[in-house]
């Protein structure tokens, strides 16, 4: 078998397994997925997902898509910040004024729990619990996650206004609502006001942000708190290098369900 054709049954199988991953983990078709989507799925694996380049490509050419991009090439290193910058930039929303609360307050979600923006704008009021006097919890998996203190005012502060939920999108569920009537706000959209205003490195703080709570929550209560898989959870565990975790959480199931708060 010549060169052309491994190549072309690689990208082919690879094309699949992109394909699988988004119906899988977002419900998405090539028709309705983003950008965030593509950076997503090439942060999580082998370099051999860079494949889907041609892929994406022959999306453009068909317009089905428009606007997507794959690098060319895909670094062989995890991009990740020190924990001392992914708190300036906490710090940096926290005190952002001229940055309206939604974008400051999906940011901060983002940093403190490394859930993909994608996930973020699908979150929804059901999800959310603010009991007086205690605080707020958001379920991003089976386990609710603390909200802390230092956030709290914000978040009641954009519960209140929701930005389109007054004129747009009236009575709408979602916890950041777009500007079109019924839909959530846009993952493209608030992906872009992250990087470009913020100056937000998006792989980069979601890997330093897993690599941080790894250390301090063993992976499957993470994953239970995360909504994320306990292989990707373990996989951010191992980097760490945290070889006690699954020991633990193997040996101590009834503390599956207690996680941390993270730092």
């Amino acid at each position: 078998m010549n060169y052309a054709t491994r190549s072309a049954k690689q990208e082919i199988t690879e094309a699949g397994k992109f394909l699988g991953w988004l119906l899988d983990e977002h419900n998405k078709t090539v028709a309705t997925m983003g950008q965030v989507h593509i950076d997503q799925y090439l942060s999580e694996g082998a370099s051999t997902r860079k494949h889907i380049r041609n892929f994406v490509r022959y999306l453009e050419r068909e317009n089905t898509v428009a606007g997507l991009d794959v690098p060319a090439r895909v670094a062989q290193t995890t991009p990740l910040l020190t924990q001392q910058q992914r708190l300036e930039h906490i710090r940096t929303l926290l005190q952002a004024v001229k940055v309206s609360e939604s974008i400051r307050l999906a940011g901060l979600l983002f940093l403190l729990y490394g859930i993909p923006i994608g996930r973020l704008c699908m979150t929804t009021l059901d999800q959310i619990q603010v009991k007086p006097n205690v605080g707020i919890t958001i379920a991003f998996g089976r386990n609710p996650a603390p909200i802390p203190d230092e956030i709290i005012p914000l978040f009641l502060a954009h519960l209140n206004t929701r930005d389109h939920a007054g004129t747009l999108n009236t009575g709408t569920n979602w916890l950041f609502p777009g500007t079109r009537a019924g839909r959530p706000r846009s993952p493209d959209t608030l992906l872009l006001h992250l990087r470009n205003r913020v100056g937000i490195n998006i792989q980069g703080v979601r890997n330093t942000t897993i690599r941080g709570l790894v250390e301090e929550i063993d992976p499957t209560s993470l994953s239970r708190t995360l909504g994320y898989s306990k292989q990707i959870m373990a996989k951010h565990a191992t980097a760490a290098t945290v070889p006690w975790s699954s020991y633990v959480i193997d040996k101590n199931p009834q503390f599956a369900d207690e996680p941390r708060q993270p730092r």
